[in-house]
């Protein structure tokens, strides 16, 4: 015996508490029947998109601290050959250990 149209509707209304349309052609079924996990989907799509926006931001940071980096090491090798420079104690070809880069 084959289920009523009439049937099916009262059955998904009593299950999932949804009418599902009188368009048997043009089903309208409900976004936690369809995918069964749009909640789930949801919060991952939006944990995905932070992450993305967290790795971008990481990134950015990376950068900018290499940079001050660099300029660190430049403006601590300028004030080295400024101290040597003016204390007579560094000799061509020699460095002093005291004040070399240690990176």
């Amino acid at each position: 015996m084959a289920v009523t149209r009439d049937e099916f509707r009262a059955l998904m209304n009593t299950m999932y508490n949804y009418d599902i349309g009188v368009d048997w052609n043009n089903l309208v079924l409900p976004p936690v029947i369809s995918t069964g996990l749009l909640g789930e989907v949801q919060a991952n799509i939006n944990a995905i998109g932070n992450l993305q926006e967290k790795i971008k931001e990481m990134e950015r940071m990376i950068e900018e601290y290499q940079v001050a980096r660099q300029h660190q090491i430049m403006y601590l090798n300028e004030l080295n050959r400024i101290r040597d420079q003016e204390n007579g104690e560094k000799q061509e070809g020699q460095q002093n250990p005291e004040y070399m880069d240690r990176d």
